[in-house]
């Protein structure tokens, strides 16, 4: 891309990595002023990080736990914000469906938690699921919830207009621009591409994804990188799995769990596994073929839990993201420096929250520099030790 860069009056900014993560944070500190570059190894969008696959959840009554609504809160106003701004549909509000056969806890908790934070729920037994949504084979004794703020996202589209935000904001992209190094300098960050470029900054942002360079794990933001893989299942009816009739799922059912996805292709649906604790890879050497045990799970799902599936997948694909030693992401200030950030470790489910950890990077960035409180100011994040947002006001 070729841009004008506007004259900078707030600090330089080095994001590195421009997929889900990298790509809200450009846009939301470029939306804040400061003089903003992205590095991107591959293009922009890409699919060989965590933002591939076509579709994602948004939901915002969360299973994984409470501490994430602050952030789905004002993501969901963020998403609907670059919505309005791009020219294309980035997010269909159609509603996301958990469904239950109450072998275990998390449909209790997950409603506890929504009628804790006042997040609009309807409840459904079996017999309301077959009345409603026929697409779902049941076995009697379901219990589901549909998150009625919840809905279906697009996640490259996403990546490229928020891109396009932060190019328009005055940032500047420089994919197909391998990072080999981040070196902090004191009071700067200095930017090392493959090629010998050396580039300074103010400060770095790390948001590389599953990417786990050298560089990063230096810094302390060394992760797992996973494989996450992908079936596609041609429809008999494909009508029937409109966004408009078949709402983003979750569901557990005996050993069989699974993510269910509405067609956007107008032929299609999408079928994603769980993450099988077996996947750790090297995401520069890693195979990206398909395996078999994941077609033998998906093609189970799509026999014995949906009707109207031809059991024959029609498209896969092997995407990647990375995790952290715990279950929670890393949100923190690099070791030894306070110049550079890093988000890593979203282990899956980080995209629907992305546009909140953009702000949040950018609220660090302007509170070490001295400047104003922002957006997420006094949010309280046990996503290691630095995330508390706190204001520099003396008020």
């Amino acid at each position: 891309m070729t841009m004008t860069v506007n004259t900078p009056c707030l600090p330089s900014v080095a994001v590195v990595g421009v997929g889900a993560m990298g790509a809200m944070t450009m846009w939301r500190l470029a939306e804040a002023g400061f003089a903003v570059t992205g590095y991107e190894q591959f293009g922009v969008p890409h699919d060989r990080g965590a933002h591939g696959a076509e579709t994602r959840i948004y939901r915002m009554a969360y299973r994984e736990g409470e501490v994430y609504i602050p952030l789905l809160k004002h993501s969901y106003r963020l998403w609907h914000e670059l919505n309005g701004l791009a020219d294309r549909s980035l997010f269909i509000q159609n509603g996301c469906l958990y469904i239950s056969d109450m072998q275990r806890p998390w449909l209790d908790e997950t409603i506890a938690s929504a009628q804790a934070h006042d997040i609009p729920i309807v409840e459904l037994t079996d017999a309301d699921l077959a009345a409603r949504y026929p697409q779902h084979r049941l076995y009697g004794g379901e219990r589901a919830i549909l998150d009625l703020l919840g809905g279906t996202l697009r996640p490259e589209q996403a990546v490229l207009a928020a891109a396009q935000q932060a190019v328009k904001a005055g940032a500047v992209l420089r994919d197909y621009s391998p990072v080999r190094d981040v070196v902090p300098l004191g009071g700067a960050v200095e930017i090392v591409l493959e090629d010998g470029t050396r580039d300074r900054h103010d400060y770095a942002v790390i948001t590389s994804g599953a990417w786990t360079s050298a560089f990063q794990r230096d810094l302390g933001f060394g992760i797992t990188a996973r494989r996450l893989p992908g079936t596609w299942y041609p429809a008999a009816d494909p009508a029937s799995f409109s966004p408009a009739r078949f709402p983003v799922c979750l569901r557990s059912a005996g050993d069989l769990d699974y993510s269910g996805f509405p067609s956007v292709d107008g032929w299609s649906v999408k079928v994603m596994p769980p993450v099988f604790p077996d996947t750790e890879t090297v995401a520069e050497t890693t195979d990206r073929d398909i395996r078999p045990r994941d077609i033998a799970y998906t093609r189970r799902v799509a026999r014995e839990l949906l009707h109207g599936l031809i059991d024959r997948p029609a498209r896969t694909g092997v995407f990647l993201d990375g995790f952290a030693e715990t279950d929670l992401p890393v949100i923190d200030y690099a070791d030894g420096t306070d110049r550079v950030l890093g988000a890593v470790g979203f282990a899956g489910h980080g995209f629907k929250y992305s546009p909140s950890v953009g702000q949040l990077l950018t609220d660090l960035v302007a509170a070490h520099a001295g400047l104003a409180p922002g957006e997420l100011a006094g949010t309280e994040l046990p996503f290691r030790r630095s995330t508390t947002i706190r204001s520099t006001s003396t008020e």
